[in-house]
């Protein structure tokens, strides 16, 4: 897998630039590229080859959202979550659970989500109003979430709730969708960007699971930094290094394309050509960050946590100060939304807000340094 950004980027191109619009225009879930993501292998990247996977790990998982991203960072959202709940799986779940949906993902290219968020509570997931109740080895769960990212799409979702009601020890069920019982909501979803998602509430009516579907990370890890949270954190980071890029790409292409009649194009005029120097700055220094704190995971460094969380707060923040700097570039045009620097600007802000937000990541950097 040592070009597996460059296969990505010749993927994607083929099946998602054709469709990038139109999915934003539309507000949908991009079906037809998870289709082809399921068989061209993407949703086994990171399971073991002895179990039928490719075998992938965090660097490979980076790349591959990375490529995704710089053609709709929506769609590289949606896929960087199956990994997220996957890797989740595969570090702490049981035998049984974890033959089960492996077996599905190799088989049936299916593919996993998150399901965190409840209205009550937001982002502070850890807080959950499900309620558990074991009888024997079945498990039935009652509740309902927010924004759940692929809603209805994926056909697996980690779900955060309760070891058992009345429990304060909150874990991860995974619940297919096909499991009755399970319901989501329509037309939940209509973002200011990532519009090519499918966050929508979905319910929990009287769902019964065996207990075996219980995957409870305390009990296995040792480190303070969950795979979750390292899939989590770094794929996000590959996310808006990805969009960075592609609006360096777009606001160039703009500039050396517009041309006056004495020959000159828009990339000649000194401003702009100090705004396509910033754009190209903050894509690589998100880039470079992304590739230092996988290095740093890799190694097991002392600062990898630090490197982890800076690379998502840079990429984050280099994402909206690119779309800023590429709108003036793109000018009327980008304004009056032709080409795609204007969807790529919505889609940068969302970086901002979603959980955990850059303000708490830059607490949480803060923190370790005490």
């Amino acid at each position: 897998m040592t070009n597996i950004y460059q296969e990505t980027r010749k993927f994607a191109k083929e099946f998602i630039d054709p469709i990038s619009s139109n999915l934003d225009k539309e507000c949908r879930f991009a079906e037809e590229v998870f289709e082809e993501l399921g068989k061209k292998g993407y949703f086994k990247l990171i399971i073991p080859k002895e179990m039928g996977g490719l075998g992938g790990g965090i660097r490979e998982d980076v790349e591959v959202v990375r490529a995704i991203a710089e053609s709709n960072p929506s769609v590289g959202l949606c896929y960087m979550m199956h990994n997220v709940a996957l890797s989740y799986l595969l570090k702490y779940g049981n035998d049984t659970i974890k033959e089960k949906i492996v077996k599905d993902i190799v088989e049936n290219n299916v593919f996993c989500a998150l399901s965190g968020t409840e209205a009550s509570s937001g982002v502070h997931m850890q807080n959950s109003s499900f309620t558990v109740d074991i009888e024997g080895n079945t498990a039935t769960i009652n509740g309902s979430k927010h924004m759940v990212t692929s809603g209805g799409f994926a056909t697996w979702y980690m779900t955060i709730a309760p070891e058992k009601t009345g429990s304060d020890h909150i874990i991860n069920w995974f619940v297919s969708k096909d499991t009755e019982g399970v319901s989501f909501e329509e037309n939940g979803w209509n973002g200011v960007g990532m519009r090519a998602n499918a966050s929508v509430p979905m319910h929990y009516k009287d769902v019964k699971v065996d207990v075996s579907h219980a995957v409870d990370a305390a009990k296995v890890e040792t480190k303070p930094l969950k795979v979750d949270t390292l899939y989590f954190l770094l794929g996000l980071t590959g996310v808006y290094s990805g969009l960075c890029t592609s609006l360096f790409e777009a606001a160039k292409e703009h500039a050396i394309s517009r041309t006056y009649p004495d020959g000159r194009t828009l990339a000649d005029v000194d401003i702009v050509s100090d705004h396509l120097a910033k754009i190209y700055c903050y894509s690589a220094s998100a880039v470079s960050l992304a590739h230092e704190a996988v290095q740093a995971y890799e190694n097991d460094s002392e600062d990898a946590f630090q490197k982890i969380i800076s690379s998502r707060i840079v990429a984050s923040e280099n994402a909206i100060d690119s779309s800023k700097y590429a709108m003036r570039v793109g000018g009327g045009k980008a304004y009056n939304r032709v080409g795609q620097i204007e969807r790529m600007m919505r889609d940068s802000y969302a970086g901002q807000v979603m959980a955990p937000s850059v303000d708490v990541l830059k607490q949480m950097l803060a923190g370790t340094f005490k």
